[in-house]
């Protein structure tokens, strides 16, 4: 009878464990399956994805020969605006000399009316002392010759009488001579010289002006640069420690361009290819973001750095590379930290907190951490 109890009960332990090898032989089988079928999927993604890469790669052929085609329409517009600087530059060179021609025009037609003027005013001159000595106008005159004889200028006294008095009529009908035209003559010479050399100065401010602005964008140019190789440097210093390998590159978007160019970020995780950063997860686009202000903040040091919750999105382990990351940091630079991380606030010296006792009344509470 005990031989067989012992008899069944191994009997038993058998059925119990052939039903526990089907159901795990079942459970193998569904799981074979299952990965047949994901095996089949994965087969047909990935003839997908073939399509798509070859299309992707024509579609990169075409946009490639479009950029080539608009690179050679952006160097022909070049071109043409250079052949177009080159004619304005012409135009305004011919413009310079037509407006010095025209202003050497104008002094001499100035200079000749003057003396025209001085001219006129000793011909009137002379006139008017004839006449008052003499009765006679320098227009009534006849021409001198050479030997002739005063009989013959006897007979034309009365006919010179008649034309000197025709003259007097004539000058009387005339009227007065304007004697205030050198006077406006000058005002107006003045006026222009003052004009001209208003004109000279707006020039020479314009061109110190176009100096100036090239200077400074020169100088701009140079401390960009200079500060976008030492970022960079740095960023591809600071990324690895942070992220315990992988790397990490700024890029211009614009080389040829530095005072407008954009600014990309290249990331290496460790074990994954270079992406963008638009294609990182949260909390590795925030501890990108970390080490990238690190970057700029070792380059362009401040008395101290404000943080607000900038380890919200990262989990334990990035917490404590950051925490370690401004412990180290701390020693030269003071940080002020806004956060609800726990791990964070163990790293403060000085913990500042905002509660409610009361409804609609805050109080500001303090701890101090070190002694």
């Amino acid at each position: 009878e005990i031989a067989r109890n012992a008899l069944e009960e191994k009997d038993r332990a058998a059925a119990l464990l052939l039903a526990s090898l089907a159901e795990q032989a079942e459970g193998k089988r569904r799981l074979v399956e299952e990965r047949r079928r994901r095996k089949t999927g994965h087969e047909e993604a990935l003839v997908a994805l073939d399509a798509s890469m070859a299309a992707g790669r024509e579609e990169i052929e075409r946009a490639a020969i479009g950029l080539s085609e608009m690179q050679d329409r952006i160097d022909g517009r070049v071109a043409e605006l250079a052949s177009a600087a080159s004619r304005l530059a012409e135009a305004e060179e011919e413009l310079r000399r037509a407006r010095a021609q025209a202003s050497e025009a104008m002094e001499r037609q100035s200079s000749e009316r003057l003396r025209l003027q001085r001219i006129e005013m000793d011909i009137q001159a002379l006139d008017a002392l004839l006449h008052q000595r003499y009765e006679v106008r320098l227009a009534d005159l006849p021409p001198v010759s050479v030997g002739e004889e005063p009989a013959a200028a006897d007979a034309e006294v009365g006919e010179l009488e008649a034309r000197a008095e025709a003259c007097r009529e004539r000058m009387t009908a005339m009227g007065e001579v304007n004697l205030a035209s050198l006077e406006e003559h000058g005002e107006l010479s003045e006026r222009y010289a003052f004009l001209s050399s208003q004109k000279e100065d707006l020039e020479r401010s314009l061109d110190d002006l176009v100096k100036a602005i090239q200077r400074i964008n020169r100088t701009t140019r140079e401390r960009f640069a200079r500060a976008f190789e030492e970022i960079n440097g740095k960023f591809a210093e600071l990324f690895p420690r942070l992220f315990q390998g992988g790397r990490a590159q700024l890029r211009l978007l614009e080389e040829e361009n530095l005072l407008e160019s954009g600014v990309e970020i290249f990331v290496q995780l460790p074990g994954k290819k270079a992406l963008p950063l638009h294609s990182l997860s949260g909390g590795e686009s925030a501890l990108t973001a970390i080490s990238l202000i690190f970057s700029i903040f070792l380059v362009k040091p401040s008395p101290f750095c404000l943080l607000d919750e900038v380890d919200a999105p990262l989990d334990d382990a990035n917490v404590d590379r950051f925490n370690g990351m401004v412990r180290e940091m701390s020693s030269n630079y003071q940080f002020l930290l806004i956060t609800h991380n726990k791990r964070t606030m163990e790293l403060a010296d000085v913990l500042y907190g905002i509660t409610m006792e009361k409804p609609g009344i805050s109080k500001t509470v303090s701890v101090k951490l070190t002694g």
